[in-house]
């Protein structure tokens, strides 16, 4: 996974990022373990706080 600062000038958090992920493979799998795969890593790299993100939003 490829994540970049998506924060607004108004200082509005976000991050964006890219899947190394084929479209047949994450059709295979699915948005909802896509997304929760994609939470579990920015855990591991952020902390147990971004277990629990204030939003989603898968997009393909």
């Amino acid at each position: 996974m490829e994540i970049h600062d998506a924060t607004t000038s108004s200082g509005q958090p976000g991050l964006f990022g890219f899947l190394g992920m084929g479209p047949d493979q994450r059709s295979a799998v699915g948005e909802a373990v896509v997304t929760q795969a994609c939470i579990e890593q920015l855990a591991r790299i952020f902390g147990p706080q971004a277990l629990q993100p204030r939003a989603t939003l898968y997009k393909d």
